[in-house]
This record gives C-alpha cells, structure tokens and sequence, in this order.
C-alpha cells in the first residue's frame, strides 16, 4: 500500500507538472518569419523586437526571412506550424489583409488560421522617384507618367502588396497608366531605384527613410492623411488633391491559430513587455511609425476590419496577382 501511495505521488506530480512545462519557451529558439526579404520594413521590425522578446521569454529569438507572392508563402507556413507558440509570423497588411484576397490559393484564411499575439505599429507610405528621373513634385510625376502611357516603372515588394495596391490606387486615381515592377521586397527595389534601373517606388517609410535622408532617392508624397513628423515638408496625397486617399501598413505577431490559450497570453505579455520599452518606441518614432497602442482584442477588430476594407477595394477594382 505504501509502494503504491508513493508510484500514485510521483505520478500526479508528473501529472500537474506537464501543462507548466509545455508552457516553458526556455530551451528552444522561436522563429519569427519575416514573408519578405531583408531590409524592409517588416524585416526591420521584426529585427527592432526579437531581442526584447527573447529576454522577455527566457530564449533565442530568431528572425527568417521567406519571401515570395505577397507574403504568402512564409505566412502559409506558420499557419500550419506546430502550435506551440515557438513558429511566429511578423504580419502585415499586405500578407494578412490583402494577399489572402488575391492569391485565391494562399494557403491560409487569416481570420480563422492565425490568432493575433498583439499589434506592433502602422506606417504610411512615401512614393519616391529615382535622382535621374526630371520630375520634382507629384504633378510632374502625373505628367510624366501621362506623357509615358504606362512606361513609367514603379517598384515595390511584391504583387499583391499594400505596395503594389496603393500605387494601383493612385493610377485609378489620376488616369495613368504606369508599368508594375514586383521585387521580393522593399530592400531589393530601393537598391534598383536608387541605382536608377526603376524610375520609383511607393514603399513604408521605415525602409526608405535612409535613402531619402542621404539624398539617394527623391521622395514626391506621402500617403497618410497627415504630414509625417520625420518628413515634414513632404505634402500628403490628400493635400496634392487625391482628396480622402490614405494607405498604410500596419504590422503585427501572428502565431497558429491552435495555439493553447496560455501560451498566446505569455507571448502578448512578453510582447507588451518590448514594446513598452522607451528605445524600442522610440526607434519606430524614428522610423515614421506610429504606435499601435492597443489590447490584443482591439487589434484583432482591427484586423478584421482591415482585411474587409481591402477585400471590397480589391473586389470592385478586379485587382488580380500578377
């Protein structure tokens, strides 16, 4: 009897101690998947919090970089991950909310395959020209581009991104007719811009900010419907008479949707735990980003609301991936 009370003991234990320990993040590094390539925005992000979050959660953070159809193809992947909270994705409007809607064969539904860990931020967008391009300011730009009839080549990160559809946007916009130019990421078509083998690119402002302030690139406007504190002379679109035109990308933590429930509440506290730090808010200030100051509830309406905003421009504009 007393054997078998002490075997009974031991196995409870085991019993009470398995949850705690499936819990534990120490011992194995999480991955953060980055869908698109280094030197973007999203990348640059990802990058700004893996440290914090490691520290925060007691183990590596590393940070992958699979590119390729919008970001679907890195987002797909966690999505059909193993649960266990160590497979993350830093998400954004362009893999989240508006390439599902595009690619008919994603791979994933992000409203039902993907349970948000918390908001990051949300960036506006600059459109820039080339330094060999004779255009000064948005209205030659539009002229430039009318006088081309659609040999005017905009880069930006892929087909299907908040990129891609705000420059889609702007042709519908003003009547013209420009060439789409899609590279795996922001990083790759600033390099072409600035080298003058693209003539412009509508990409975040974290990843453009460099070139523009070292006078590599020539930046034309904004896409917010306010001047952005790091670019200050720089009009908005809305000013330049694309009246009520505003475009960003927000960016996020997104995990598999299976997750368990107290795994998802220690990574969105381990997560406002970085994003509270004052160097960290302070560095995305320094990018152009503002704050996405909001519970995990919040920035899930949010989500949706995005993705159905997207879903209905994306459906009566019969955008399709190119």
């Amino acid at each position: 009897m007393k054997r078998a009370l002490i075997v009974l003991t031991a196995l409870s234990g085991l019993l009470v101690s398995a949850p705690v320990h499936a819990q534990d993040f120490s011992g194995k590094p999480i991955r953060i998947v980055v869908p698109f390539a280094p030197g973007g925005n999203i990348d640059i992000t990802a990058r700004v919090i893996a440290p914090g979050l490691g520290a925060a959660l007691g183990t590596s953070v590393v940070v992958e970089n699979k590119p390729g159809a919008g970001g679907t193809i890195g987002t797909a992947q966690v999505a059909s991950a193993a649960p266990d909270g160590h497979t993350l994705t830093l998400g954004s409007t362009a893999a989240i909310t508006i390439s599902p809607s595009i690619y008919k064969n994603a791979g994933y539904n992000p409203l039902r395959d993907l349970v948000a860990i918390g908001g990051i931020h949300d960036v506006a967008l600059v459109l820039s020209v080339a330094i060999n391009l004779p255009v000064k300011n948005f209205t030659e730009f539009v002229a430039n581009a009318k006088s081309r009839d659609g040999q005017l080549s905009v880069a930006t990160s892929g087909a299907g991104t908040t990129n891609d559809l705000t420059m889609k946007l702007i042709d519908i916009y003003t009547g013209v007719r420009t060439t789409h130019v899609p590279y795996k990421g922001s990083g790759p078509a600033l390099n072409d811009l600035v080298a003058g083998q693209v003539d412009a690119t509508v990409d975040q402002t974290p990843s453009s900010l460099p070139q523009i302030l070292q006078g590599s690139i020539r930046p034309i406007a904004v896409t917010s419907l306010r001047r952005l504190p790091a670019l200050p002379d720089l009009p908005t679109l809305d000013e330049l008479g694309l009246k009520g035109f505003q475009s960003s990308t927000f960016t996020g933590l997104f995990g598999s949707a299976a997750m368990p429930v107290p795994l998802r509440e220690k990574l969105t506290a381990a997560l406002a735990k970085v994003l509270a730090d004052p160097g960290v808010r302070e560095r995305f200030k320094g990018l152009g980003a503002e704050m996405l100051d909001m519970d995990r509830d919040a920035f899930e309406a949010f989500v949706a609301k995005d993705f159905a905003k997207w879903a209905k421009i994306i459906e009566e504009a019969k955008i399709t991936a190119e």
